[in-house]
């Protein structure tokens, strides 16, 4: 019986740390975390030839606000997508995915902008906005490349 009971305590116990860890993944993490965490994980599905706005939603979803990802599953399904939405780029450069930096981010209440530079011979420069919806800042808008 104590056994039993050891068991389900470090049972408990385990489980118990683990949803904390899952729950604070992205609770409280600002819009630069969130943006150096998306773009490299991005760029890498799009580079195994993985569309993520057709056979990854579950993942892209922890990083796009629901707005966005209603918008552009219905674009996609239209064939309407002419550029990737979150590069506005038709390809991928080879240095993008090793090469992500944020700067001028800006906070102001429920919704951050940043620019968003991928590469680091060709730089592609984008201006992302977010959302913040419970805690979680998610991408809501992605405008074209802007000049440096």
């Amino acid at each position: 019986m104590k056994t039993t009971v050891r068991t389900l305590f470090g049972l408990l116990f385990a489980l118990f740390f683990a949803l904390t860890a899952c729950a604070s993944e992205q609770v409280g993490q600002g819009p630069e975390t969130v943006l150096t965490t998306f773009y490299p994980w991005y760029l890498g599905r799009l580079n195994d030839g993985v569309a993520p706005i057709a056979s990854d939603r579950a993942n892209l979803a922890k990083y796009v606000s629901q707005r966005r990802m209603s918008v552009l599953a219905k674009e996609y399904a239209k064939g309407a997508l002419d550029v990737d939405y979150f590069t506005k780029a038709q390809d991928v450069m080879d240095d993008w995915q090793a090469h992500v930096s944020v700067t001028d981010v800006a906070i102001k209440d429920q919704g951050a902008s940043a620019i968003v530079t991928l590469g680091n011979v060709d730089k592609w420069r984008l201006k992302v906005f977010l959302t913040n919806a419970k805690g979680r800042w998610r991408i809501d808008k992605v405008v074209a490349p802007q000049p440096k």
